[in-house]
């Protein structure tokens, strides 16, 4: 597994870490962290990605490669070539 970037909103409450696993394929993970907690959580992660976009919306929803989802509660996966959804 890769470590690609850590992203943070301007608050400081969370901080995404984002990460490239790869042997045969790749993936791409984004985990979040509570800051206060120190609870990390999976909320992306996506087949043959290889880069990741990140832009905060407010200090609880982010975009990432496109995809809004709120820290909180939010996930998405997308693990074959014909597979998506945001749970």
């Amino acid at each position: 597994m890769r470590f690609l970037k850590k992203v943070c909103p301007l608050d400081g409450t969370y901080e995404l870490y984002c990460y490239r696993y790869s042997d045969y394929d790749w993936n791409l993970y984004v985990q979040v962290a509570n800051t206060d907690s120190r609870h990390y959580r999976l909320i992306y992660n996506v087949y043959h990605e290889s880069d990741v976009d990140i832009s905060w919306k407010d200090n609880e929803n982010v975009s990432i490669n496109g995809i809004e989802l709120n820290v909180e509660d939010g996930y998405y996966e997308k693990l074959k070539e014909d597979d998506w959804g945001v749970c």
